[in-house]
């Protein structure tokens, strides 16, 4: 009896050192969220590749082992996968699909679309309040939609209908009663109605908030996703359907003779019964309608429709001709390209050149003929026939003329390969901040942001982990050496035992490879967090120790600090992070 139960203990200890081997339902799948996928004979990347794979392939999963998942390529063919490189087919799919398939809507007239989420990025192209625009998905203040022939992203604050807002209102619900625009340079957002009460973030001039409700003389507003409070005397109370960038003051308040037609040169326009944008919308009219200019009106044009009643159309998306058609007209001109300015006061120079000396300021919606591209620049007519250079990036064009890409850090990172780290995961949940927030969340939230930033600018991005998964550290080192990564950064959120420790530090292993990478990249932080600055720092961790190419370890903000914890959380910081990071990169790859 000794011999068998010594027998069955080592049989059982056995039995526990064999990986454990998880078998999947015949119905599981994964679908592939990399550009290139390798398949393996093994669980790991020390197995030999079996096949290569694209991204959006489907796959059966047969099992799953630590952090692989051995997947079906044919009747004859299997291997594993890692888990962090793909993303599991929940039976709700159908659901997502549909959620894709929503349409928003534009509040804003000009809402600019850009080329990646953040006001970095070229303009692509604008629309008009009341569009409809086909969603395709969201990155925390940022939305990705598609309008005709445009795709590119904007700020969620212009549209409605998001998926979030479609579903059934919960009795907590914040309503909103008023909108504001902040009027000091920089006020704190409090927790609660109270000079004493901890700020939890701060807002800077100009910036457009929701109200929804008052105590004593405060508001509550919106900041990123949560709400908090700021004084009344800092708020100025705005029109709910004015977006920041309209300005009505136009110095030209005299009216117009007639004998000049309108040509709308936006994709749909619409006509109000009166000058102004809160005017009732009476009309639409396309791109290329020719309209009778009756007078104008601080910017605006009243027009006479088809049907010969008027009204009043903005002055920015037409552009105005004299009534009598030139007689050289052919088919020819319906290919004249043109330029619309998307900035008020734009300068117009007097070569292609920014030391050239301004001749003309346009403003948002002016739009000009293209006589000739010139480098970057395109030369145009103006009102009074005579010509000028805009600068090509600052502009949207319609026609056959090349676009022009705007210069700027965006260039310094087309074609570098980035290595996106987001500390933790799984059952790693990483430190939990005093009010309960897990790192794991945090630090997945900014990896995704950042990686739609640099995929924008023509970056490669690669993330260690893109859900809530654990991954090994030696795993997150073998991706970045497998990707021959230009920069690998991991983030990360810090914590302590003395409550008041805060701010934002970088960590590096070799000074030689490392530091240059870390100097760029804390600098950025601390410019557009203004948090305190923990500096760069020798830090012996095990994914800068083992990692042979650029890396860095970023601390962003203390969890264990209430007041920064209030803070990291928001959609606000967020983008402060990531933008920092994405112009440090750009600085560092600069040199």
């Amino acid at each position: 009896m000794k011999k068998g139960f010594i027998l069955m203990l080592v049989l059982s200890l056995f039995c526990l050192s064999i990986p454990q081997t998880t078998i999947f339902a015949e119905n599981n799948k994964v679908v592939i969220n990399v550009d290139s996928l390798n398949v393996r004979s093994g669980p790991g990347l020390s197995y030999s590749v079996v096949a290569g794979l694209t991204q959006n392939q489907e796959l059966e999963v047969l099992a799953k082992e630590g952090d692989w998942i051995k997947v079906k390529i044919s009747n004859s063919l299997s291997g594993w996968v890692a888990s962090w490189l793909v993303t599991e087919k929940k039976k709700e799919s159908k659901q997502t699909e549909s959620v894709k398939e929503e349409k928003l809507e534009s509040t804003a007239d000009g809402l600019r679309i850009r080329k990646g989420p953040g006001t970095s990025f070229q303009v692509v192209g604008s629309v008009n309040k009341g569009d409809l625009l086909q969603f395709k998905e969201r990155s925390e203040s940022w939305v990705k939609i598609s309008y005709q022939q445009f795709e590119g992203w904007v700020h969620r604050d212009y549209v409605k209908g998001l998926p979030s807002e479609t579903t059934t209102p919960s009795k907590d619900e914040k309503v909103i009663i008023k909108k504001g625009k902040i009027t000091a340079t920089s006020l704190n957002v409090r927790l609660s109605p109270s000079l004493n009460a901890v700020a939890i973030g701060s807002l800077k001039q100009d910036e457009l908030v929701n109200i929804y409700a008052e105590k004593y003389d405060w508001y509550e507003i919106n900041i990123g996703n949560k709400t908090g409070w700021v004084h009344k005397d800092y708020v100025k109370l705005t029109s709910e359907d004015a977006p920041s960038n309209n300005d009505e003051n136009d110095e030209n308040d005299d009216t117009t003779s007639t004998g000049q037609i309108a040509v709308v040169t936006a994709t749909s326009l619409n006509v109000r019964d009166d000058f102004s944008l809160k005017g009732k919308v009476i009309a639409q009219v396309k791109k290329g309608d020719q309209l009778e200019v009756v007078s104008e009106q601080n910017n605006w044009c009243q027009v006479k429709l088809p049907d010969g009643k008027t009204g009043w159309v903005a002055g920015w998306y037409v552009e105005k001709k004299t009534s009598t058609p030139p007689s050289h007209s052919d088919s020819s001109d319906n290919k004249t390209s043109t330029v619309s300015i998307i900035y008020d006061t734009t300068n117009i120079r007097s070569g292609p050149s920014t030391k050239d000396s301004i001749i003309h300021r346009a403003m948002q919606g002016d739009s000009f003929t293209i006589v000739e591209k010139v480098n970057d620049w395109y030369k145009i007519t103006l009102s009074d026939g005579s010509t000028g250079y805009v600068a090509g990036w600052i502009v949207s064009t319609t026609g056959e003329v090349a676009k022009v890409e705007r210069p700027g850090m965006n260039q310094y990172l087309t074609g570098k390969t980035v290595v996106i780290d987001p500390g933790h995961g799984g059952r790693d949940s990483g430190a939990k901040g005093v009010r309960g927030t897990f790192e794991k969340a945090l630090t997945l939230r900014a990896a995704k942001l950042l990686d739609e930033k640099l995929r924008a600018a023509g970056a490669n991005p690669v993330l260690t982990r893109n859900q809530d998964v654990y991954v090994s550290l030696n795993n997150r080192v073998s991706l970045s050496h497998y990707y021959q990564a230009d920069a690998f950064v991991s983030l990360h959120f810090d914590s302590s035992v003395y409550p008041s420790a805060n701010g934002v530090t970088t960590y590096y292993y070799n000074k030689s490879k490392d530091y240059s990478l870390g100097q760029s990249i804390q600098t950025e932080l601390v410019k557009y967090t203004t948090l305190r600055d923990r500096g760069v720092q020798y830090g012996n961790y095990h994914i800068l120790r083992t990692n042979n190419r650029p890396s860095v370890l970023l601390e962003l903000g203390f969890l264990s600090n209430i007041t920064e914890e209030a803070l990291v959380g928001t959609s606000h910081y967020q983008e402060q992070i990531t933008t920092a990071i994405f112009n440090g990169l750009a600085y560092e790859f600069k040199k």
